[in-house]
């Protein structure tokens, strides 16, 4: 029995010094088994960032965010540090004029006016027409070619028959225009990225947050646009401010003849008859107190004709 005891004692204790000697235990295991889930959660972050999509569990939205906030300061700074814009060949000029003049007829003058505008394959954006008792006056607004700007106002200076003003101004805008094409063009790639990433979102915030950036930079594109028309139109067609004038004649005070014998015989019979039937008139108006004032006279004659034969 002493043997077996001893030798029970001796196994337990030979196992204890194996337990303590391995380095591989419980909490080895659990080390080993934490390292190769982090391996797998590194190798799965990796392959997602490498083909670009936007399946992350934890930094779906943020990674979205980040590729849209590198866009939008990357089109800034193509805005505002992009190399200087190319040579400018053409000259984008705005030419507009105005007249001011009066006119010997004004009829004939207006006829001869629209066939100038004809011919220059001009039109009348506004027009505006005035007649008092001292003159008569048109203030016309006339779009014209560019290249018949010149001819048009040869023409118009022709018909007056004084020129009392005549302005002529050329604005270049050759500088704003090129800076708004290259604008333009960088809003539009940036609108192009944008439209990628909505077709990568997966998310409803996702796909508003793109939208909602899309809709800002839209708006700004359609704005420049609109410039850049009006700018064009402008610089298409130059406009001439018109605006002339008939005066009438008129006597003056000491042009005015005196009066011979006869016409003042005349104007006073007219003048008379005239007083004649505005007396009648008034008479004929006022009816009633005529009748009121008759009927009064004849009582009082009648009352004192009574009293004299009492």
């Amino acid at each position: 029995m002493k043997k077996l005891f001893l030798l029970a004692a001796m196994a337990i204790t030979i196992i204890a010094c194996e337990e303590k000697s391995d380095p591989q235990g419980e909490s080895g295991l659990l080390d080993l088994m934490g390292s190769g889930s982090s391996s797998e959660y590194a190798a799965e972050d990796y392959e997602e960032a490498a083909d670009g999509s936007f399946n992350y569990k934890q930094s779906n939205s943020n990674g979205l965010t980040a590729a849209m906030n590198d866009t939008h300061y990357n089109a800034i700074d193509n805005e505002n540090l992009a190399d200087p814009p190319p040579p400018i060949h053409e000259k984008k000029i705005i030419r507009t004029g105005d007249i001011y003049m009066e006119v010997d007829t004004f009829a004939k003058a207006r006829v001869e006016i629209d066939h100038i505008i004809a011919k220059n394959k001009a039109y009348i954006s506004h027009e505006d027409n005035e007649t008092n008792d001292y003159r008569q006056t048109a203030s016309i607004t006339i779009r014209v070619p560019n290249d018949n700007f010149d001819q048009l106002m040869s023409g118009v200076n022709g018909i007056a028959s004084e020129v009392i003003r005549k302005t002529i101004n050329a604005r270049d805008v050759s500088e704003e225009f090129v800076d708004i094409q290259a604008r333009l063009k960088t809003k539009k790639e940036v609108l192009k990225r944008y439209k990628s990433f909505l077709l990568k979102a997966k998310t409803i915030e996702e796909v508003l947050l793109v939208e909602n950036n899309m809709r800002s930079i839209q708006e700004e594109i359609e704005a420049k646009e609109g410039r850049l028309k009006y700018l064009s139109d402008q610089i298409d067609y130059s406009t001439l401010s018109l605006k002339m004038f008939e005066e009438f004649e008129q006597i003056k005070k000491d042009e005015v003849k005196e009066p011979s014998f006869f016409s003042r015989v005349g104007d006073g019979l007219h003048t008379g008859w005239k007083r004649i039937l505005f007396i009648i008139l008034s008479l004929i108006y006022n009816w009633p107190l005529v009748l009121f004032i008759l009927a009064v006279i004849f009582g009082y004659k009648r009352y004192r004709a009574k009293k004299k034969s009492a």
